[in-house]
């Protein structure tokens, strides 16, 4: 590495992957921080709005607004709402981020951050319209949420090479599954249809996962365990992180106080906020590799 930021990919000398602050360096560009930061720095602005007009950005289910429903996504009323939001930014984006360029999807992860965007405010007001009530809505947990939707693909795409046996796309709903069966087996108030959700959840991560470990192994036993590079510290480290997140957040995206007030909106809205763009995610994953795969062909 000669300290340049050209190269897409990391190279492999004598068998070992580059420091990890190396790859960085090089695959990490100073724009991209920039733009990564403007979300938190803009909620943080509109909380120090004067409260009249921090209230009056709220979207107010009764009297929905375009407006309103974009900008409330934005606005925070209590200190601690904030703070919440912004740690848990600044834990999921700068992961799956890192685990997106590692793993030469940055064009993937741009996509879904600007979808989320741009997008992500208008579904998320529109979608909790389908209960009409007496309230306002406003704070970014749903989009939170829906940044977080975006990590169990970066994941799979930087554990990928790891594997002997052809881990594809179609492989990703194991993680999906652990996830909402995290969510409705935990989190959210206990009734009848939450712990079905998290009953066949749970059996299906399980299947799923235990039929990819068990594929897994008859490869290595096939084809045995090829050489790999060696990886210094970082490169094992970030995805376990990754995985922590996956495995944790939602305990944290879902507060225990949001239940315990009975605000289940909120809970809705989170969890529209994940699934949504989980999916939307996953369809930009299958595309692009259909995409490469009819490249490839025609070559």
């Amino acid at each position: 590495m000669n300290g340049t930021r050209e190269s897409e990919d990391l190279r492999v000398d004598d068998g070992e992957l580059p420091p990890f602050s190396t790859a960085l360096w090089t695959l990490v560009r100073p724009r991209e921080l920039v733009v990564l930061a403007v979300f938190p720095v803009l909620i943080a602005g509109t909380f120090l709005l004067p409260e009249e007009t921090k209230r009056a950005l709220t979207f107010a289910y009764t009297d929905p607004t375009v407006i309103t429903a974009y900008v409330s996504h934005f606005v925070h009323l209590r200190s601690d709402h904030l703070l919440a939001n912004m740690l848990g930014y600044a834990l999921v984006v700068p992961t799956t981020y890192l685990l997106s360029v590692l793993a030469s999807r940055r064009r993937l992860f741009w996509t879904m951050f600007a979808t989320v965007w741009l997008a992500g405010p208008f579904v998320l007001s529109g979608l909790n319209l389908a209960f009409p009530r007496a309230a306002i809505g406003y704070g970014s947990s749903g989009l939170i949420m829906a940044f977080f939707g975006i990590l169990p693909v970066a994941l799979y795409n930087y554990v990928r090479p790891l594997f002997v046996s052809d881990l594809r796309s179609r492989d990703l709903p194991v993680l999906f599954f652990l996830v909402v069966g995290i969510i409705s087996g935990i989190v959210l108030p206990r009734s009848d249809a939450t712990v079905a959700i998290a009953v066949v959840s749970g059996v299906l991560a399980v299947v799923y996962g235990g039929y990819i470990f068990v594929r897994e192994r008859r490869a290595r036993k096939t084809f045995g365990s090829p050489a790999r590079p060696v990886r210094p510290f970082g490169y094992v480290e970030l995805p376990v992180v990754g995985v922590i997140l996956l495995v944790g957040y939602p305990l944290v995206g879902f507060p225990s106080e949001l239940v315990a007030a009975n605000r289940v909106v909120n809970l809705y809205v989170h969890f529209l906020g994940f699934a949504v763009a989980f999916v939307a995610t996953y369809v930009g994953e299958v595309t692009h590799v259909l995409a490469e795969t009819s490249h490839g062909d025609a070559e």
